[in-house]
């Protein structure tokens, strides 16, 4: 336990680009999918978001049985680290083209004061 300053600092930086992330991916899909889908888009996405924590939880409890958590702490950062090189390959390589904005024909613009 001798350096928790680092933990500390690594463990803020994770959930800063986590939360980061997150708006970003939420704001897309907002912009994106079309209101009819979005109910289906966003339950499908929390649960496929749980079904994943609650197996790797199930496999950190089982590895704890084996390797210190020291081990299964590096381990699961370098796992959910790997994403973003794969995401980063497709960003930079031209390989995830934002969907094209389709305007929606039914929305109503409104101008003037708010009412309350």
């Amino acid at each position: 336990m001798r350096h928790w300053g680092w933990a500390l600092f690594f463990m803020g930086m994770s959930r800063g680009a986590v939360a980061v992330s997150s708006v970003l991916n939420w704001s897309n899909l907002l912009k994106h999918v079309d209101d009819r889908y979005r109910g289906r888009v966003f339950s499908t996405i929390e649960t496929m978001n749980w079904s994943t924590m609650m197996l790797s939880m199930l496999a950190a409890g089982a590895a704890s049985t084996h390797f210190s958590i020291r081990i299964i702490g590096a381990a699961s950062g370098l796992l959910s680290s790997s994403t973003a090189l794969f995401w980063g390959w497709a960003n930079w390589t031209g390989k995830l083209p934002e969907p094209a904005q389709t305007e929606d024909d039914t929305a109503v613009e409104i101008h003037g004061d708010p009412t309350t």
